[in-house]
């Protein structure tokens, strides 16, 4: 078949499916909760030389203080394996204010995840996600993230754990990086559909946390799984549902992901 004509057929493929599930996710959305944050999906410490990836994230809560119940957080980006090593991903964030109907654009984000040990060659594998998120709205400020991620295997189980540092890189914001968490407990099984048990918090300044009740933890179930449409390309998606643990942690939060893959 000529390159040109699998790349277009690929492509319509693709539009047509995403568009499919944008309406879905849309649906849920308009009767679920929703979450202005981009906390709630472990980073896996995966890396494909080639492989393109295209998607979308859904984040939304709801919670009983009207300034945080429905608000909504959108993500959609495309990525590239340049090497073994190194994926390079580009995101635009859309977000909804608890007190608004309207959608907008509140940051681009560039992210650069570095592979740092083979797949499967020592007892965990690790990488590092280099962050920067750019803000459209002077209200808002620019951050950059380090984001080291370790993976392990326990027989039909896998653990990854993702640990985040964060700060403002401008010269006249705090120079302290606030920490956050993220891990996945995962039965492997079924490519298509996989269950897993998952974990987020923020804790805040790495050298002096917050109080326990003024941080965030959440913990919940989840289905992870992916669809193969071809040998080279599939779909993988992601569907969370998370409790509060502590006061200042929204009381619900859901999250859904589409990846296409090719």
């Amino acid at each position: 078949m000529n390159k040109k004509i699998f790349y277009t057929k690929a492509f319509r493929d693709w539009s047509n499916s995403l568009l499919n599930v944008g309406c879905l996710l849309a649906g849920l959305i308009a009767t679920s909760p929703a979450l202005a944050s981009d906390k709630l999906m472990v980073e896996y410490p995966t890396v494909n030389s080639g492989e393109t990836e295209i998607g979308m994230r859904v984040l939304a809560l709801s919670d009983n203080n009207p300034d945080v119940n429905h608000a909504q957080t959108r993500k959609l980006g495309a990525g590239y394996g340049i090497s073994d090593s190194w994926f390079s991903e580009l995101y635009a964030e859309y977000e909804k204010p608890a007190d608004s109907n309207t959608m907008q654009v509140q940051y681009y984000e560039w992210e650069n995840m570095l592979r740092l040990t083979g797949p499967g060659r020592h007892t965990a594998d690790w990488a590092i996600i280099l962050e920067y998120s750019y803000a459209t709205d002077q209200a808002e400020q620019d951050a950059v993230k380090l984001m080291p991620i370790m993976q392990t295997r326990f027989r039909h189980t896998m653990l990854t754990m993702n640990f985040g540092f964060e700060r403002n890189p401008s010269e006249n914001a705090t120079k302290h990086w606030q920490f956050s968490y993220g891990w996945q407990y995962l039965w492997l099984g079924n490519p298509a559909y996989r269950f897993a048990i998952e974990g987020y918090g923020q804790t805040g300044d790495v050298n002096h946390w917050a109080p326990a009740q003024e941080q965030t933890h959440q913990i919940g179930p989840a289905l992870v799984g992916k669809v193969r449409t071809s040998e080279d390309s599939g779909f993988e998606y992601r569907l969370g549902v998370f409790a509060g643990l502590t006061q200042s942690t929204p009381d619900r939060a859901f999250m859904a992901s589409i990846e296409y893959e090719l």
